[in-house]
């Protein structure tokens, strides 16, 4: 069972990685002064764990920001690089409910 988990996990996001490229490249432009600061602190983070923590409170709060796939996506990664495939897992999920893949 903890093979499938897995497996179903690195499929995930690796799709996620696959199409981060193709979001990224659209340009999207966060009006609110507020909401971009707390991206641009969030986003400019070194440490992975503090990274996530970060990225989880942008979520929290701007729920329905315009870069909420490009922040999911991050925090994806920030998850591989603590090491936390559970939370990695939980943020694909987030990301393909927010943005299925047709």
């Amino acid at each position: 069972m903890k093979k499938f988990v897995f497996a179903y996990a690195l499929a995930l996001v690796s799709i996620c990685l696959l199409a981060a490229p193709m979001l990224r490249a659209q340009d999207i432009t966060i009006k609110d002064p507020a909401e971009f600061n707390t991206y641009q602190t969030a986003t400019s983070q070194t440490d992975a764990k503090v990274k996530a923590s970060q990225l989880e409170s942008f979520l929290q709060s701007y729920p329905q920001s315009v870069v909420k796939n490009d922040v999911l996506e991050q925090l994806i990664q920030a998850y591989q690089g603590v090491g936390d495939s559970d939370k990695a897992l939980g943020a694909a999920t987030r990301l393909l409910q927010a943005d299925p893949i047709t």
